[in-house]
């Protein structure tokens, strides 16, 4: 599932690179109608390589840690941010018009490779 969020990512930049420099003006319609669609994508998958990196450094500190109340503040850390990441993972489905489930995700997933 990384590698096609990265896609994502990758497809979004490629789209506003385009846009900035002055694309051909029979495809600035669909250039701007697929940065539509995939702009909330694009700032969910941002939060959740955030949230990801949070987890990641969360986990390695706690290795090593011995002070019990930086221990208490990383474990609250960690646990708010598996709680969101959670959260981010399903809605993606919710941005491809007349989506009627988690079934979703892959049709809209499929659609960027």
């Amino acid at each position: 599932m990384i590698d096609k969020l990265r896609k994502i990512q990758e497809k979004f930049l490629k789209i506003e690179d385009e846009l900035a420099s002055g694309p051909d003006p029979s495809k600035l319609k669909e250039l701007y109608k697929e940065r539509s669609r995939l702009t909330p994508l694009y700032e969910n998958i941002q939060e959740f390589f955030a949230l990801q990196k949070n987890i990641d450094d969360a986990k390695l500190i706690l290795e090593t840690e011995k002070d019990s109340e930086m221990r208490r503040m990383l474990e609250t850390e960690l646990e708010e941010s598996e709680d969101k990441i959670e959260t981010l993972k399903l809605p993606l489905y919710e941005y491809e018009p007349g989506s009627q489930g988690p079934e979703q995700i892959k049709n809209i997933i499929g659609t960027i490779e």
